[in-house]
């Protein structure tokens, strides 16, 4: 994948380490398999807007930052 897709997932796992959950947590909560949050934040697949939606809630975090438009965080 491109470097786009790892920096997204480099965030994402940054952002759940923050919170503090385990890929298992993440599933519970958003419905999102831990399969694909662990391919997201290894940056192995295109992330899928909608989900990074779901992410960006459940982490509290603006998406322009997640999906790399912006430095500046929430």
């Amino acid at each position: 994948m491109g470097s786009v897709s790892i920096e997204i997932g480099k965030r994402l796992r940054l952002l759940r380490e923050e919170k503090g959950l385990s890929v298992r947590d993440v599933e519970v909560k958003t419905g999102v398999p831990k399969s694909t949050v662990g391919l997201y934040e290894n940056g192995t697949t295109d992330q899928k807007i909608g989900v990074l939606k779901k992410l960006s809630e459940l982490y509290n975090e603006n998406i322009e930052w997640i999906i790399a438009l912006t430095d500046k965080r929430r």
